[in-house]
């Protein structure tokens, strides 16, 4: 099975605008290099939340495979092919464990980063962004049941499109991991399957990563 992780920030979120200048969390977030590459950036804002979602993603791949790593933002360096040009953007975040490959789309809305350990299946990866807004109110808390039922709904959409199925026989679960981590799992018609998969949610915005 390949490993997938993804993340998405909503651009729009009160916990995003104006986070560029808070000192104590961009020195603790982010490493000597990249806090002098945001603070010059144009939009430092927005550069903040790549580099921030670059970190989650990688954090969700590499749990995965390797429960105890740690957490520490810091410890994740991101290497991006050109920070402050280019909707989409390939990198690689060095993680305390495997580096994890990733692709960052940039929107004014919206930051999403897909990634895997391996460089060609992170080129495979297939993403889907849904805006919610129609479907349920903005969650900033990240905490919405709803939301997160939505995020299955889309991918098992994407699943049974891919794979001519029927969306109803496909079963998108939490299942228990080491250490309390949960982590998502494709069951077709109650059967496993080996399908990489992962999803977020921000604000007005749900997304998943998927490797067949």
């Amino acid at each position: 099975m390949t490993h997938v992780g993804n993340d998405i920030v909503d651009l729009c979120s009160p916990y995003v605008t104006g986070k560029s200048r808070d000192k104590k969390f961009i020195q603790r977030v982010l490493t000597p290099e990249e806090q002098k590459v945001v603070l010059n950036a144009a939009n430092p804002d927005s550069l903040l939340q790549v580099y921030w979602a670059a970190r989650e993603t990688a954090y969700k791949v590499i749990v995965k495979t390797n429960p105890d790593v740690s957490s520490a933002p810091r410890r994740y360096r991101v290497l991006l092919d050109s920070p402050e040009n280019g909707r989409k953007l390939r990198g690689v975040v060095k993680t305390p464990a495997a580096d994890v490959f990733i692709t960052v789309l940039r929107h004014r809305g919206f930051i999403h980063c897909s990634g895997a350990t391996l460089f060609c299946a992170a080129g495979k990866i297939i993403y889907g962004i849904e805006k919610i807004t129609d479907h349920a109110p903005p969650d900033f808390c990240r905490s919405s049941e709803a939301v997160s039922c939505l995020a299955r709904t889309f991918a098992k959409e994407k699943i049974a499109a891919a794979l001519s199925v029927n969306a109803d026989n496909i079963t998108i679960t939490k299942t228990d991991g080491r250490n309390e981590a949960l982590f998502p799992e494709v069951y077709i018609n109650m059967r496993k399957t080996d399908i990489g998969i992962s999803l977020s949610h921000d604000g007005r915005y749900v997304a998943f990563a998927l490797a067949f």
